[in-house]
């Protein structure tokens, strides 16, 4: 569905897109652990072209869908939160013929609970645009009271902005710790570098946001919403060196020969 500020613009029914199964490679540089084998995800991929008039208001795309996996840790009553996936066409970016930043990898399927681990989750923009990072809340859409209602599982129309935030379990889990708060769980704003280390298994919904900027103006704001799975990897190797003696500094010594 298509909007003009709040104002119904026009709904798009598209084919079915082409399924791809992609492979993740999995984000544990340590080769004593092993991660769950044949983790897979599945991408469906829309292409259309639209052409629309420069208007001096935002335009957004929308598309809503219920529900999320009732097995999440981190958000309340998630079998009955939908999605929200959306991209503002502002002003600014129809009168540059503005390029989205698009993300570069997907990202890892899997976490090993107390297993540091890092990410690049950094995108690419065709106009050179500066990129600004930022964990923020995954958008709700949708629900289960009927198919096609306002709160239903397909909604039709998709509804307009603005649009609610998934509700997080807090103050254990937030959108800027949607981890915990010692998962240690960073984004760095210039490079989109991403690192923790999960403390509990579990899935716990993830939203990122990368703004593009041009002069110092807002172009756009690209959220990804996404999953992570933290499960028990098993360990292979187990090595552990006993002392001969303590020093006086509490120093571990090791007399050899």
């Amino acid at each position: 569905t298509l909007y003009q500020g709040n104002s119904f613009y026009n709904t798009y029914f598209l084919e079915a897109p082409n399924i791809e199964r992609i492979d993740i490679e999995e984000n544990i540089d340590n080769p004593c652990i092993v991660v769950p084998s044949n983790i897979c995800v599945e991408e469906g991929r829309y292409v259309f072209e639209l052409d629309l008039p420069i208007v001096d208001e935002s335009y957004h795309m929308v598309y809503q869908r219920c529900c999320r996996n009732n097995t999440i840790t981190n958000i309340l009553d998630p079998q009955s939160s939908g999605s929200t996936y959306t991209i503002e066409i502002t002003p600014e970016s129809q009168e540059f013929c503005n390029s989205t930043p698009t993300f570069t990898e997907y990202p890892p399927a899997v976490l090993c609970v107390g297993v540091p681990f890092s990410y690049d989750f950094s995108a690419v923009d065709e106009d050179g645009d500066q990129l600004v990072y930022e964990f923020c809340s995954p958008l709700l859409g949708g629900g289960n009271q009927g198919q096609t209602d306002p709160n239903g599982v397909a909604p039709d129309p998709d509804l307009p902005p603005p649009f609610s935030n998934v509700i997080f379990l807090a103050p254990t889990y937030t959108a800027q710790n949607p981890l915990w708060v010692f998962a240690e769980f960073l984004l760095n704003p210039g490079s989109g570098l991403m690192t923790g280390q999960p403390q509990f298994t579990g899935q716990f919904v993830v939203g990122v946001c990368v703004s593009e900027f041009r002069n110092g103006v807002l172009l756009s704001t690209v959220r990804r919403d996404f999953q992570f799975n933290v499960t028990t990897c098993e360990v292979t190797v187990f090595a552990a060196v006993d002392n001969d003696s303590i020093a006086a500094d509490g120093a571990y010594v090791v007399t050899s020969c």
